[in-house]
C-alpha cells in the first residue's frame, strides 16, 4: 500500500471521531449553533469509514478462506474494525 493511500485510509476515522467530539463537547448547548462544516465532516468521515471498513472486511478479511480458515471466524483483532463499521453505519442510519 502506498503512503498516500494509507493517509487517506487513516483520515476517514479521524474525521468521524473529530467531528463527533467537537459537536458533542463544543456545541451541545441549546444556545450554541453548530457551523455547517462540522456535520459535513462527520457525515463524510462516517461514510468513508463504512466504505473503507466494508472494503477491508469483505475483500481482505474474507480472503482468509484461501488460507483454510472459515470466513465467519471472528477474532479479537476483528472486533475493532467491526465496532468502527457498526458505529459509523448506525450513526448514518440514525
Amino acid at each position: 500500500m502506498k503512503n498516500k493511500e494509507l493517509k487517506i485510509l487513516l483520515s476517514a476515522p479521524r474525521g468521524f471521531c473529530a467531528g463527533s467530539v467537537v459537536m458533542i463537547f463544543c456545541y451541545s448547548n441549546q444556545t450554541s449553533e453548530t457551523p455547517s462544516f462540522w456535520p459535513i465532516i462527520w457525515h463524510v468521515g462516517a461514510l468513508m469509514t463504512v466504505v473503507g471498513g466494508g472494503w477491508f472486511w469483505f475483500f481482505l478479511r474474507v480472503d482468509v478462506y484461501s488460507e483454510a480458515q472459515p470466513w465467519y471466524r471472528i477474532i479479537k483483532a476483528d472486533l475493532f474494525v467491526l465496532a468502527l463499521i457498526a458505529t459509523s453505519l448506525f450513526g448514518l442510519i440514525w
